[in-house]
């Protein structure tokens, strides 16, 4: 989604107006920050083009950011001990997240056409 909105997001951020999707234990968090006069036609705009999201060809970039997350599940393991410590301390505390190598091993066989029967 990031990728979808990325020329929409840098066009509103020369307006000052911002927009964020953050996901959460309980779902997807969405925050908007920005000048009031603005915002309606921002929040109503961003929620338009999320839902139009389903009709696109997404598959480019599935494959690019699949590829880039992948790449960065497979260098998590090349870095230094403590930060990678520091990393995991979050998940394991408070997300209860997967660890590096489960995400990897269910990110893999994925295919475009799998991702788009979630949305």
């Amino acid at each position: 989604m990031e990728e979808y909105l990325r020329e929409f997001n840098y066009m509103a951020s020369i307006a000052e107006l911002e927009f964020s999707a953050t996901a959460s234990n309980s779902g997807i968090d969405f925050e908007w920050s920005g000048f009031n006069d603005s915002m309606p036609n921002f929040v109503n705009e961003t929620l338009s083009r999320i839902q139009g999201l389903k009709n696109q060809n997404l598959s480019q970039i599935f494959a690019q950011v699949k590829e880039k997350l992948l790449l960065d599940l497979k260098n998590f393991y090349f870095g230094q001990p403590y930060v990678m410590a520091v990393r995991q301390l979050d998940k394991l505390l408070v997300n209860l997240s997967f660890e590096q190598n489960d995400l990897k091993a269910h990110l893999e066989p994925l295919t475009y056409d799998q991702f788009m029967e979630f949305l």
